[in-house]
């Protein structure tokens, strides 16, 4: 590692290097909420041989060699400024006679970055004409990675600076920069950010845990159970967040920018989920019926944390990601039309679903309704708030603060996605209702032929009777039950009672055949329980722990199981889609339990309250896990309720971070917010 002269030295960086991977996301997202800090005009000033560190000026440009003509200066300053607009980052470049004090370019460009306060999107490009030497300063962890600014710094600078073409060099630093960022309109990979920065904070406190514990030799070993258990809990929690949202944004993604372009995040999201499948199935293991010793249940919540971080890892190493936040920045007008276009649209489907909903009332229990019982209440408050979502995006981009007005986009995007969700939902539970009714029926058919054949054996009045009674009075509940699930689940119920019977009076023939019946209407069953309890969880997730989340993937899995071994192995199917049945009735009753006791805090980023449609939707947002700050005790004001973008002071800097407080319109203060340095060679000699 190439570590510079800058604030963080010895232990304090190299916890800081090594967190990296994960707190890479929580600098994105810092320089997301904070907006970009850019200084005015470009400064041409007298030459002065030999300098030391400078001071600089209200530019970008700063020439003490007179190498550049003012047109020349002119130019970059504005090209500086395009860069910033376009890509979200801010390039400074001074041009010196020699480097002094220090006298080497990397440490002399970092000591300038670093006495000026530039942030973690900000780089500075020092020159010294007559000692032939350059340096591309970085912050540490920034945006654009080591390699891709020594690959900037010999491919694009230095054959300009070898013909003293400095102006030519100074301009291929900001083509380099600008080809790193590119970005494009969807804005899709925003609300996966917010997600894995959740996850990082909770990995960032397991690993400074273990790190307090490397004096021990097995340091997770010794830790307190139900610390590991907590752990495991939240990180499972966080990674499956991070990855539901990676599923419907790669939708947007392949929409907007095509196949080919996602292919690599595509790539990273089925790595994320493969890792995340381990994580739910220790889970499992752990929450069933059977007894697990201490040290099973320590080793699989260690795994469960193991596996979340190499979830998450596989979404956070994926590049292109941050590529493409940059381009929600640079097509931000024409988003906001395009999203409020999609929420107009996404608001005629309310209509339609409560419609739905009334006819579904006037057929069904309100138990087969309770899946989808709110979901016209929940739409309408996703449609109020994408609109002041919109409405604090144009807000910001007025107030040029494009990096807010991306968050906000995303942000209404997101909820009007919410809102296709639920109101689809109702539509398709209703579908899956009438599939259960029709099986029901079918279910009734079958068991009542049996009964007359069994009632017809000479067993039918004697030992068997009993079982008959019982069967043919469930039939008759269920013929009446106005809850088809309910209903089927009664009648699995009876039908392996029968089928017990039948095995004895008629053979294995007959008992095959029950339970081929039998797994069809299980089937039927576990689907739409599983169904109702994927959407449910979806468009509530920001209230859904892992418990319900567990359940609703081991039932998706054992009901995949069941649909393999139908034909080859139905008894073996039979016992896997039971499974899914129950898993799946275990995750939405799970999951309508969390929501009941859920209480979303205090408003977060863009301020308000949470309850009912108090803050223009903000309650829905939270519940649907939109606003994820809010569940990590982020603070009120600001925002729709407040007037400016989250916290208590409406400005974009705040001491330690990118900013100094205040209005922003000039470079960071102090430069606390993660020191500058690359790791390996770059700038050189020329």
């Amino acid at each position: 590692m190439r570590q510079t002269g800058h604030p963080m030295a010895g232990t304090a960086a190299d916890q800081g290097r090594s967190l990296a991977p994960l707190l890479l996301p929580l600098l994105l997202l810092a320089a997301l909420i904070t907006g970009l800090v850019f200084a005015p005009s470009a400064g041409v000033s007298a030459r002065v041989p030999g300098q030391a560190p400078v001071q600089l000026e209200s530019g970008r440009v700063l020439d003490l060699t007179d190498s550049l003509s003012s047109s020349q200066a002119t130019g970059l300053e504005k090209s500086s400024r395009a860069l910033s607009s376009k890509s979200g980052l801010d390039l400074w470049i001074v041009l010196v006679d020699t480097f002094e004090n220090p006298s080497d370019a990397q440490r002399w460009a970092d000591t300038v970055a670093t006495n000026n306060g530039l942030g973690p999107k900000q780089y500075l490009l020092a020159i010294a004409t007559e000692g032939r030497s350059f340096f591309l300063s970085a912050p540490a962890n920034g945006p654009v990675s080591d390699d891709r600014l020594t690959q900037i710094e010999q491919d694009q600078i230095k054959p300009k600076l070898t013909q003293n073409d400095f102006a030519g060099a100074a301009q291929a630093a900001i083509d380099g920069l600008g080809g790193t960022g590119g970005g494009g309109g969807g804005g899709w990979i925003l609300l996966l950010i917010l997600v894995i920065a959740a996850v990082a904070i909770v990995l960032f406190f397991v690993t400074r845990r273990r790190r307090a514990g490397t004096a021990r030799s097995d340091a997770p070993q010794q830790r307190p159970l139900a610390e590991l258990e907590r752990e495991a809990g939240s990180a499972l929690i966080a990674a499956d967040d991070a990855v539901k949202t990676a599923e419907q944004e790669l939708g947007f993604a392949i929409a907007q920018y095509g196949e080919e372009a996602s292919t690599a995040f595509a790539g990273a999201l089925e790595d994320a989920r493969t890792s995340l499948a381990q994580a739910f199935t220790l889970k499992q293991k752990l929450t069933d019926d059977i007894p697990d010793t201490e040290q099973e249940t320590r080793d699989w919540n260690i795994q469960i944390i193991e596996l979340c971080t190499t979830s998450i890892t596989a979404l956070t190493n994926e590049t292109a990601a941050f590529e493409e936040l940059r381009k929600i920045e640079t097509d931000a007008p024409a988003l906001i039309q395009a999203v409020r276009t999609e929420t107009d649209r996404a608001e005629t489907g309310i209509a339609q679903a409560q419609a739905a909903l009334a006819a579904l009332n006037t057929r069904y229990a309100a138990s087969a309704l309770a899946p989808v019982a709110d979901n016209v209440t929940q739409a309408t408050e996703r449609v109020s708030f994408a609109r002041n979502a919109l409405g604090l995006a144009e807000q910001k981009l007025a107030a040029e603060d494009r990096s807010a007005a991306a968050v906000a986009i995303h942000a209404a995007q997101e909820a009007a996605s919410q809102v296709a969700v639920l109101t689809s939902a109702v539509t398709r539970h209703g579908e899956e209702l009438a599939a259960a009714s029709a099986q029901v029926a079918a279910q009734i058919a079958d068991l009542e032929h049996d009964l007359a054949a069994l009632r017809g054996l000479p067993e039918g009045s004697g030992r068997f009777a009993p079982i008959i009674d019982a069967a043919a009075q469930s039939v008759e509940t269920a013929r009446s039950d106005t809850d088809p699930i309910r209903a089927l689940e009664k009648l699995g119920e009876t039908d392996q009672a029968l089928t017990q019977v039948l095995a004895e009076a008629r053979g294995i023939q007959a008992s095959a055949e029950r339970q081929s019946s039998s797994l069809q209407a299980t089937l039927v069953s576990a689907q739409s329980q599983l169904s109702a309890a994927e959407d449910y969880i979806v468009a509530r997730r920001g209230a859904i722990g892992a418990d319900a989340r567990t359940a609703l993937a081991e039932g998706g899995r054992s009901l995949v199981q069941a649909r393999e071994l139908a034909v080859s192995d139905p008894a073996t199917a039979l016992t896997h889609a039971q499974r899914a049945d129950a898993l799946a009735r275990q995750s939405l009753a799970l999951a309508q339990r969390d929501v009941g006791g859920f209480s979303g805090g205090d408003g977060g980023m863009f301020g308000g309250g949470t309850g009912g449609n108090s803050g223009g939707g903000l309650g829905g947002a939270i519940l649907g896990g939109i606003i994820l700050n809010s569940l990590f005790g982020g603070g009120g004001g600001g925002g729709f309720g407040g007037g400016g973008w989250g916290g208590s002071g409406g400005g974009r800097g705040s001491g330690g971070g990118r900013g100094s407080g205040g209005g922003g319109g000039g470079r960071g203060g102090n430069s606390s917010s993660g020191g500058r340095g690359r790791s390996g060679g770059g700038g050189g000699r020329f």
